[in-house]
C-alpha cells in the first residue's frame, strides 16, 4: 500500500489522558505505525512531562501529526488546547485528530473537535482525518466488565484500521470533500459575491 509519508519522515503522537483511555489509544497507534516501519515520537501532555509547556513544537522531520485526547466539558482538555495554541506556524503538516470518549460519536463530541481543528488550521496544520474511538467508562458510571474487556480487546484492530486509512491518505472529515483539501478553500476566499 502506498503511504502519504516518505520513508524518512517520522510521526509525532501528542496525547493527553484523563482516566487512561488516551494513553492506551496512543500506545496502540504508536505500535501500529512502528509495525509499518515508521519512527514515532510520543509526547504525553501531563504533569510529569513539562517540556510541552516551554515550547510546543513539532519535530522538523515529522511528516504526520496525530493528536489523541479525551473530552472534558464538551471540548478538548485545556492542556491540549494550550499546546495547540502555543504552536508556531507549521508548513502544512498533515494532521489526524483522534478523540476518545465513553459516549461515542455524538454531536457534542464532534462539535468539541471543531475548536481544536480550527486552531490547528490557523497554525498551518492540515487536518485531513478525524475519528472517535469508544473506550470503557471508568469514572462516573463504570460499565459492565465484559463490555469493557471487549472494547479494550478490539482497540489494536481499530488502531490498525485507522493507521491504514491515515497512511493511505483517506480523507475522513464530516462534511469535507477532497477538493477542500486540495486547496479550493484558498481560491474561494478571494471570490467576492
Amino acid at each position: 500500500m502506498d503511504s502519504i509519508l516518505r520513508s524518512d519522515e517520522k510521526i509525532q503522537i501528542v496525547y493527553f489522558t484523563g482516566a487512561g483511555g488516551s494513553v492506551r489509544v496512543a500506545s496502540a497507534f504508536a505500535c501500529s505505525f512502528s509495525q509499518k516501519g515508521y519512527e514515532v515520537f510520543i509526547l504525553p501532555l501531563d504533569q510529569q512531562s513539562c517540556e510541552y509547556q516551554e515550547k510546543p513544537t513539532i519535530e522538523h522531520t515529522v511528516g504526520l501529526l496525530v493528536l489523541i485526547s479525551p473530552f472534558h466539558a464538551f471540548d478538548a482538555p485545556s492542556t491540549m488546547c494550550s499546546w495547540i495554541s502555543g504552536l508556531k506556524g507549521n508548513k502544512e503538516i498533515p494532521t489526524a485528530v483522534i478523540t476518545v470518549s465513553v459516549a461515542g460519536q455524538i454531536w457534542l463530541n464532534t462539535a468539541g473537535r471543531a475548536n481544536c481543528i480550527k486552531t490547528l488550521e490557523e497554525k498551518g496544520c492540515i487536518t485531513f482525518y478525524e475519528r472517535m474511538l469508544l473506550m470503557p467508562a471508568s469514572i462516573f458510571t463504570p460499565g459492565k466488565a465484559e463490555s469493557a474487556a471487549k472494547l479494550l480487546q478490539v482497540l489494536p484492530l481499530k488502531a490498525e484500521h485507522s493507521v491504514a486509512e491515515i497512511l493511505g491518505g483517506n480523507v475522513r472529515r464530516p462534511g469535507k470533500t477532497k477538493l477542500f483539501f486540495l486547496g479550493i478553500k484558498k481560491y474561494l476566499k478571494n471570490i467576492n459575491v
